[in-house]
């Protein structure tokens, strides 16, 4: 990475690169974008009259509480996609007894219920394991009442108490707050480089020489869900930006003419259902660190472009 071609020849070879990615770009085909990666809070109500615990991640559905039911709060937060390797949590009615029942496990009560409990729907997505960001959803059982209880502080009730018995985990939700944002992704011809930003204030719709050429999925703003530091760093002797989630491969402070910025938003070392692999090129010819989602892009290396594997895996 430390070779650096005379200007001429650079700019000859920028002119060039200039007209084949915006040739590339015009040829690859549309592809549909995902649902964006979305947290909801799980709300709490408590129904005295039918004694029944019921949670939603609709607010419109009880608001501030009808029906009986009064308003407690949340318990966390639960995605409202199976991404991320979340999985559903099922929510089920039972009209004889009062009570609304909650679990990741569908062979507990099957697709469509049992035993006076009816299929209602997904009440969102939570995880089968903690990550970090998560806590566990502590579920509990009050036979005398019928009434399940759901609750992350495991101070209201321990190990079980007024009646109620504890049934372990039913599953991880979300604790702190969880936002998804665009990487963009801008080409300078001028300087040969390729320059990704979470920032849309940053660049905008181009600027500086920048011009904007859409984004390359979506990293998460803080380290949550197993997401780990993209790094990014900035060469100004041979104008290149470079991003990796290898801290050990520039350092904190940077070396070989790339100073350290940022982190750029935060990806995953494996895939998960719903992320994408970010794949990285390196052309030393003109010094450009290359990043895209699309492989059809560069496949396994072109126009002077040489495949560095895959940087991390980003949000759909």
């Amino acid at each position: 990475m430390n070779y650096r071609p005379s200007l001429l020849v650079r700019a000859a070879i920028c002119a060039v690169l200039s007209v084949c990615f915006t040739c590339v770009l015009a040829s690859l085909p549309t592809v549909a974008s995902a649902a964006e990666l979305k947290a909801v809070k799980l709300l709490r109500y408590w129904n005295p009259g039918n004694t029944d615990h019921f949670y939603t991640a609709d607010p419109a559905e009880l608001g501030a509480g009808k029906g009986g039911y009064k308003s407690e709060g949340d318990v966390g937060s639960v995605l409202t996609s199976a991404v991320l390797g979340a999985v559903p949590l099922h929510r089920y009615w039972n009209s004889k007894i009062g009570d609304h029942f909650y679990t990741t496990n569908l062979d507990e009560l099957g697709p469509k219920g049992k035993d006076g409990w009816v299929y209602e729907r997904a009440e969102g997505h939570c995880f089968p394991t903690e990550l970090p960001g998560t806590t566990p959803l502590y579920r509990y059982w009050n036979g005398r009442v019928g009434d399940h209880f759901y609750t992350t502080n495991k101070a209201e009730l321990g190990n079980g108490g007024q009646g109620y018995v504890a049934e372990g985990i039913a599953c991880h939700v979300i604790k702190d707050p969880v936002q998804a944002n665009k990487l963009l992704r801008y080409w300078n011809p001028g300087n040969s480089d390729h320059f990704y930003t979470m920032d849309p204030n940053e660049l905008g719709q181009g600027k500086d020489g920048y011009k904007a050429e859409g984004d390359v999925g979506q990293v998460l703003a803080t380290s949550v869900l197993g997401a780990v530091p993209l790094h990014r760093y900035w060469n100004p002797s041979i104008g290149d930006h470079f991003y990796t989630t290898v801290l050990a491969e520039l350092g904190p402070k940077g070396k070989d003419g790339w100073a350290y910025e940022r982190v750029e938003g935060h990806c995953f070392a494996s895939e998960l259902p719903g992320t994408t692999a970010l794949y990285r090129y390196w052309n030393a010819a003109v010094g450009d660190h290359f990043y895209t989602t699309n492989k059809a892009e560069l496949g396994d290396g072109g126009q002077g472009y040489v495949a560095e594997g895959v940087a991390c895996w980003v949000i759909l």
